[in-house]
């Protein structure tokens, strides 16, 4: 009979290293993937993870945490070009109705009917609304795709940046 007090505890079992890095890229990837449903904070905290785990996980999931990384940069600067076009397209259109009822007819103490041949919109706030909207599509399927291919080849072993 051994004594309880004496004997040595039985050590734990722990999943190896390479099993966790791997468990992690593919949360990391979740991330990303749900950045499109959340107004982009879970992309924030991926890109934290993938940063802060790239170097100490093994070559070949290093590889998946650059291109982590790569989706996050990526979609971030298609995010600001498509809301950049955005506002310039609300303010352009803030201004030729601002245009219109300084020059126009327009009286704030009477009831408006607004007669939308007499409004006319600038084409460059046409654009720019439409240049928006093709970014965020853009971002979007950026978002939805990359993430969604980087998992795929990480489930099957697989590097990304290799065939």
């Amino acid at each position: 009979m051994t004594d309880p007090i004496t004997a040595s505890p039985e050590p734990a079992v722990t999943a190896p290293a390479s099993d966790v890095d791997r468990n992690l890229a593919l949360v990391v990837y979740a991330l990303l993937f749900s950045s499109i449903f959340f107004a982009g904070i879970p992309a924030l905290i991926a890109v934290v993870i993938a940063y802060a785990q790239r170097g100490h996980a093994d070559p070949q999931v290093t590889t998946h945490h650059n291109f982590q990384i790569r989706i996050f940069w990526i979609a971030l600067v298609l995010s600001l070009i498509a809301a950049v076009c955005g506002m310039g397209g609300l303010v352009a259109a803030i201004g030729d109705i601002f245009q219109y009822a300084v020059h126009g007819d327009w009286s704030a103490w009477d009831v408006v009917e607004l007669e939308f041949e007499a409004i006319r919109f600038d084409p460059a706030m046409i654009v720019l609304t439409i240049a928006a909207g093709v970014f965020t599509l853009i971002a979007t399927l950026w978002l939805l795709c990359a993430p969604a291919f980087g998992f795929i080849r990480l489930i099957n072993q697989r590097p990304i940046g290799q065939r």
